[in-house]
């Protein structure tokens, strides 16, 4: 169950105790080595007053089982990025570091006392938008410092999940004012650097299955055939992108993932493609895997 409320319910844990093992044991009987993750009540949300013991209570008497907590800002933390999308959040109160930091700790200490694997499954902050709202991202980038990759280097066996990968609160840059967000999603860098992250490649595309590009308008340069006409891309770039195989289109891959095939299949005339957060980082792939 995501974020279940039962402590609102007279004798709401024990319920919500004895329902989670029924399912559990339903489960098994399918998937007898399937591992499942079990969350606790209150949402399994720790940091807002609650700690990882006060969610879960003891460890339920089933073997593979991930305990999970999810883990957001509390109220006191200033304007609520999560709630407030369109708030810009320039400063997170002091207070908030040292009651993440204890309430990841309280994470650490449920796996280490119980000898069970945890999990914090759900983490996000707004990213900022400029001329929207959201948290300024070098803000952003030294609250995780100072919280979540604390956690991450404290137990290396600790798991961690961003929520979600589509929309505002992951570690990938904001595009648009909307919840879900654009694709191809460009990382943020500094969050990218200190969560020791890097784009997976995904080496199983081919360039080779991608459809011939629309030409709406065209040029020619000398060695190719029209091409699209991209205000904010030379011609060079253009078809380094549309035709780059072997080492080169691994080296787009290992940094644009599947979104070099969205670009071939929607061409570079597409208006995602006109904003400078984007062209500015594909510019720099095409620069890095083109020398």
């Amino acid at each position: 169950m995501n974020e279940p409320e039962w402590h609102k319910k007279t004798n709401g844990k024990k319920k919500w105790r004895k329902l989670s093992l029924d399912v559990i044991d339903a489960i098994r009987k399918i998937s007898p080595n399937r591992w499942i993750i079990l969350e606790g009540v209150n949402k399994s949300l720790i940091a807002r007053d609650w700690t990882a013991r006060g969610v879960m209570g003891k460890p339920v008497d089933r073997d593979k089982i991930i305990y999970g907590f999810h883990y957001y800002l509390t109220t006191n933390a200033g304007p609520e990025s999560e709630n407030n999308p369109k708030v810009v959040v320039k400063k997170i109160n002091k207070s908030e570091y040292s009651n993440g930091w204890k309430a990841l700790k309280s994470v650490i200490k449920y796996g280490e006392q119980y000898n069970v694997p945890v999990s914090v499954t759900e983490f996000g902050m707004t990213g900022l938008l400029e001329g929207i709202g959201g948290v300024d991202l070098n803000l952003r980038t030294d609250f995780v410092k100072n919280t979540i990759v604390k956690y991450m280097d404290a137990c290396n066996e600790c798991g961690l999940t961003w929520w979600a990968l589509g929309d505002y609160n992951t570690p990938y840059v904001r595009q648009n004012p909307n919840k879900y967000q654009n694709f191809p999603r460009v990382p943020d860098q500094n969050l990218f650097e200190i969560l020791k992250l890097k784009k997976k490649n995904n080496s199983n595309f081919s360039s080779k299955q991608v459809s011939p590009p629309y030409i709406k308008r065209s040029t020619k340069i000398k060695g190719a055939s029209a091409i699209p006409y991209h205000e904010d891309f030379s011609s060079e770039e253009i078809v380094f992108l549309m035709t780059a195989d072997g080492e080169d289109e691994k080296c787009i891959r290992d940094q644009l993932g599947p979104g070099l095939d969205l670009l071939r299949k929607d061409t570079i005339n597409h208006k995602r493609y006109s904003r400078p957060v984007i062209y500015t980082w594909i510019k720099k792939i095409v620069k890095d895997c083109s020398n």
